[in-house]
């Protein structure tokens, strides 16, 4: 079962990186990282938050985030908006290049749920799997902490 799981894993991996391949370019595809597709990642959770929202939800320091965005900024990934009520406050937002890295990965994220559910003969079936899923969640959340 492993070996099986690690080459499903690996698969999803795999067309993960190809959908970053029809975003970035090859250069900018080399300078982004796992840490930045977790950052586009909350940055779209948080809905347009400011910089000190990331840093709490990053647990890194407010200089820490300002490169972080930076870098995303410089490759086209989000934007940064001024506030109208205080102008030293920066909100960020995805543009549509980060949006389409995130929804890239959604789409084979949908195909795997497409895949379950077009062997599950019935609706058990499914709710089995649907609870393994979210038990495997929460026991490696746990190893996480």
């Amino acid at each position: 079962m492993e070996e099986q799981f690690a080459l499903l894993v690996n698969l999803l991996w795999g067309e993960c990186i190809q959908n970053l391949s029809k975003t970035l370019g090859e250069t900018e595809q080399s300078k982004f990282t796992n840490n930045d597709y977790y950052y586009l990642y909350v940055i779209e959770s948080l809905n347009e938050p400011n910089f000190s929202a990331i840093a709490e939800a990053l647990n890194l320091t407010k200089p820490g985030v300002t490169a972080i965005v930076r870098k995303l900024w410089n490759m086209g990934l989000v934007e940064k908006k001024q506030s109208k009520e205080d102008k030293r406050v920066y909100f960020v937002s995805l543009t549509q290049k980060g949006k389409d890295i995130l929804n890239g990965d959604r789409a084979v994220y949908k195909r795997v749920t497409e895949a379950i559910n077009s062997f599950c003969k019935t609706k058990e079936e499914q709710k089995f799997i649907e609870n393994l899923f979210e038990t495997l969640v929460k026991e490696m959340s746990k190893g996480a902490r």
